[in-house]
């Protein structure tokens, strides 16, 4: 809430209008929307839906940045009274299936941080969310995100600056604001929250002995990977056994048993605590995750937690990869409990596929050729490292790049049209240009993989910042400034392959051809379905890094390509 009756409002996505409609009907003097498809911005223009629309884009008050939103907040030197972040994403957000490795920049800590520094004194940011995952598991990312980003942008007051409310299996919102929330805010805040049948999350001064935090944490993860008998976030009581007290019978006359659940100041709560409401086990789960997110602890919760929940930033920008590493193969007996994470599974199960058909690949020209296979050839083996270092090193780059550059470029597919045809153009220019090193290639080849390995590098440390900045240009200039962007490790990877080609024909070692071709596509597909892999659980730039490190191998392994095919005869001449 902000304490101006008449707020400057900015609307981070514009969707389907309903935040917008909300902001102007209460009363705010200018709405700033912004909205990255132009399809939307068409279709609310048009003259057969703007009697359905009431034609809001013709507002007088409204002003539409026909870009991301997070971008226009990132550069702007505009500040606001009310920042919002309501339900831009419809309720598959909650339930990913085969978008799962889908970017989500609008929510990261970066974000987050654009936002709050976009906020005017006293101004507030408000952030609603699906939450129709049990166990809870995009809400945790989001309150982790959130809290990271107060913080780094409050460090004394954060705890101040904070309210969160949550509807079982509906939403979530978090509010924060610029300066903290005073007594008499929190007061009409929970008046509110309590009228609407909402369970308040987290509030400043909000009291939590966390008694029942282990227990929660434990039965969460008995639910998913115990036996069926341990869990007993639903388990009823034995046959024959003692039925419990009704948790829902007041304990003294002021006791209001539909009221929701707050054990810290419920009149329902009586001197044994026991009394009031019994509370659901979300509940107690978000309100310990604050709790230790604002006071400390937060790394062990997030640990002890049966599903991931850190928070999402420009590196990790996913509401996905749910599922620990360490628990995947635990899942392959019970998969109907990760039906909103299939999507991430299948990118396993797709790894392992290719894995699988790469190697059935690789072993057909041993069946059929083992003449040449194990034929006497210096430097094969060599050769075969080189070249998988080349597949592997050049697709990850690759997808991992389209992935990144989506942060100024706001869509995936223009996001991946740059970076595909900036790749293609400037590898070929570089192999083109490869013809003037071929007879240099044993000293200049090993620097221009260092060369390739220290611009990947460079990129996984600097890139985000760099494209941060370029989101604040014109569209077409950022389209040039990324197609440009990309130009000096793809010119330099364009002449690994070229050289080492030239240099197997010039050597005689013809037959090695099919080799090199197979092992480079196989080591493709791997590369290609690992990105998303390594991306979710390490992050975009360990992408890059491994890139790298596979540049950084093929160095030495180049000098096997260079061997000559048969050793040289040593002519021995008598005394």
């Amino acid at each position: 809430m902000s304490s101006r009756t008449k707020p400057k409002t900015f609307v981070v996505q514009f969707g389907g209008g309903i935040s917008t409609q909300a902001a102007l009907n209460a009363g705010s003097t200018s709405v700033t929307v912004a909205e990255s498809n132009p399809m939307t911005l068409r279709a609310f223009r048009d003259p057969v839906l703007k009697d359905v629309t009431g034609d809001i884009l013709a507002e007088p008050r409204l002003k539409v940045i026909d870009y991301d939103g997070r971008l226009f907040l990132a550069n702007t030197s505009e500040r606001y009274d009310v920042i919002d972040l309501s339900l831009a994403d419809s309720v598959g957000l909650s339930n990913p299936g085969g978008f799962a490795i889908s970017e989500k920049y609008a929510y990261t800590r970066e974000a987050m941080l654009s936002y709050m520094h976009a906020l005017a004194d006293g101004g507030v940011l408000s952030i609603t969310l699906w939450n129709k995952e049990e166990p809870p598991k995009s809400v945790l990312k989001l309150y982790s995100t959130v809290a990271e980003a107060a913080k780094t942008f409050d460090p004394q007051g954060a705890a101040n600056d904070i309210f969160a409310v949550s509807s079982y299996l509906s939403t979530t919102t978090v509010l924060f604001k610029r300066g903290g929330f005073s007594e008499a805010e929190i007061k009409t805040l929970r008046d509110y929250t309590k009228s609407m049948s909402w369970e308040e999350v987290y509030y400043p001064g909000m009291i939590y002995d966390g008694s029942g935090a282990r227990k929660v944490l434990d039965d969460y993860r008995a639910s998913i990977f115990g036996s069926g008998q341990d869990a007993t976030l639903t388990q009823q009581p034995a046959a024959g056994a003692t039925a419990p007290a009704d948790p829902t019978a007041p304990a003294n006359p002021d006791c209001d048993p539909t009221a929701p659940a707050d054990p810290t100041l419920d009149a329902c709560a009586g001197a044994g605590g026991d009394a009031g409401p019994q509370m659901l086990p979300a509940t107690e789960l978000q309100r310990m995750s604050w709790h230790a997110l604002l006071t400390g602890g937060w790394e062990k919760l997030a640990g002890d937690y049966v599903f991931d929940a850190r928070a999402l930033s420009n590196d990790q920008p996913y509401f996905a990869a749910y599922v620990k590493v360490a628990d995947l193969p635990r899942t392959l007996d019970r998969l109907d409990l990760f039906q909103d994470d299939w999507g991430y599974l299948l990118i396993w199960a797709t790894l392992g596929i290719a894995c699988i058909t790469a190697a059935s690949l690789v072993l057909l020209p041993v069946i059929f050729g083992w003449r040449i296979v194990f034929s006497r050839s210096r430097g094969k083996l060599g050769t075969i490292l080189y070249f998988a270092c080349l597949g592997l090193g050049y697709i990850m780059v690759e997808v991992g790049l389209i992935s990144r550059f989506t942060v100024a470029l706001a869509n995936p597919t223009v996001s991946a049209s740059v970076l595909i045809s900036s790749m293609l153009v400037f590898s070929g220019l570089g192999s083109l240009f490869a013809e003037r090193i071929f007879d240099r290639a044993r000293t200049m080849l090993p620097l221009v993989l260092l060369a390739v390995c220290g611009l990947l590098l460079a990129c996984g440390f600097y890139l985000s910042p760099v494209l941060d900045r370029i989101g604040a240009y014109p569209y077409t200039v950022r389209l040039l400034l990324c197609f440009l962007l990309v130009s000096p490790p793809a010119f330099l990877m364009g002449m690994p392959m070229a050289t080492a080609m030239t240099w197997l024909a010039r050597l005689g070692k013809e037959h090695l051809f099919v080799w090199a071709w197979g092992i480079n596509g196989c080591f493709s597909v791997i590369g290609s379905a690992a990105v998303p892999i390594v991306a979710t659980s390490f992050g975009l730039s360990a992408v890059l890094q491994w890139a790298a490190i596979a540049y950084l191998i093929a160095i030495p392994a180049f000098f096997a390509v260079l061997l000559p095919s048969k050793a040289p005869s040593i002519r021995l001449v008598a005394a």
